[in-house]
């Protein structure tokens, strides 16, 4: 019966993991930074620069955190258009109103 118990304790302490163990979004990956528009359409779109896409991701929800506090993610989505490359992230903000955001990923698609 012990030896019982303590499986389920380790199997429900491993399943109690961080907000960024789950989304992948490790803190030991560096920033990138961001430049351009407001993000707002493709001919506004925020310009990331990484070392890698997991980075631009990264760089990403800082830039949505700065910009749009307190909001959820609902989907991402990749573009292509013009020789760029585009992620579209859809967020529903606290209020409840939606928005999308445009971010140029041309630099980093495909670094790993």
């Amino acid at each position: 019966m012990k030896s019982w118990l303590g499986v389920m304790v380790l199997l429900t302490l491993s399943a109690c993991t961080a907000p960024a163990a789950r989304t992948g979004l490790s803190t030991q990956v560096p920033l990138g930074t961001y430049s351009g528009g407001d993000g707002s359409t493709v001919a506004k779109a925020v310009i990331i620069d990484a070392v890698s896409d997991f980075a631009a991701t990264r760089t990403e929800h800082a830039w949505l955190a700065e910009h749009a506090p307190g909001a959820t993610l609902t989907r991402q989505s990749l573009l292509h258009s013009d020789q760029h490359v585009y992620d579209l992230l859809e967020i529903v903000l606290p209020d409840k109103s939606t928005r999308s955001y445009f971010f140029d990923i041309t630099q980093t698609y495909g670094k790993y």
